[in-house]
């Protein structure tokens, strides 16, 4: 994990700045704009949020579940 911190840290700026570079619109680097709309017209965001939240719910709920059970065989004395 701390390699791929350490990469991203090293890379990050000339990444940022080969996109500011690629994406101006000025001088000899002079661009159109790149129209998403076909591609983002068909995704229903709203089914993305519900999905993502659905995957987190699905992670936790072992947890609470094991943290619940604990909670209870610590009441009743076991």
């Amino acid at each position: 994990m701390n390699k791929i911190v350490a990469y991203i840290r090293r890379t990050a700026p000339a990444t940022l700045f080969g996109g500011a570079v690629l994406g101006s619109s000025f001088g000899a680097f002079a661009v159109d704009p790149v129209d998403f709309t076909s591609i983002t017209s068909g995704i229903a965001f709203a089914g993305v949020v519900t999905g993502i939240l659905a995957v987190a719910a699905v992670k936790v709920l072992p947890l609470v579940a094991s943290w619940g059970a604990r909670k209870l065989l610590a009441m009743i004395g076991r």
